[in-house]
């Protein structure tokens, strides 16, 4: 029985030669166009995913540059409510004068919050990094770089020391 089939299957390939030629064609083009789809379609989510991740995909910052928009704490702490943002660091920066004792320089300073350091994944080398109590009791402590302990203190251990930024005197708690 399978026999007779097979046999009655080639001599209608054979008596149909242009049909089954075209059928071949159509099912070979077919099958070409998906696997190219499939290929472009992952190299272009690969090409995608890589650029984000080279962009360090699970860190998203915000800037504001206008003087007329404000930002509440408030504002701040609503974004902590939505599940896909797991942290959020606000950050004022600017330059200020900062001195110690005799020395003093000109440097970059970022005024935030406690979780700033697990957001931008910094550590301290020496102290600690700012404290949530620091935030609630607004207490005056700084953590600073090691170029800026060496410029104003001599070593790079300035913890424990003070420093003046503007008017106001800052503890350095941390070393980064």
């Amino acid at each position: 029985m399978t026999w007779k089939i097979i046999k009655l299957s080639l001599k209608a390939i054979y008596n149909n030669k242009m049909r089954s030629f075209l059928t071949m064609l159509g099912i070979i083009i077919g099958v070409m166009v998906v696997i190219i789809l499939v290929s472009i379609t992952e190299g272009a989510t690969s090409g995608i995913t890589d650029s984000i991740s080279s962009m360090g995909s699970s860190l998203i910052t915000a800037t504001i540059s206008d003087e007329d928009v404000t930002l509440s704490a408030e504002d701040v702490e609503d974004l902590t409510s939505y599940r896909s943002i797991s942290s959020v660091a606000p950050v004022i920066s600017l330059n200020e004068t900062v001195t110690k004792g005799t020395e003093s320089g000109s440097y970059s300073i970022i005024g935030t919050t406690a979780s700033y350091f697990e957001v931008q994944d910094k550590t301290v080398q020496s102290g600690r990094i700012l404290a949530e109590s620091d935030e609630e009791w607004t207490t005056n402590v700084a953590v600073i770089r090691t170029d800026v302990a060496e410029d104003l203190f001599g070593t790079w251990d300035a913890v424990g020391g003070t420093i003046t930024i503007g008017d106001k005197i800052y503890k350095v708690v941390g070393v980064i």
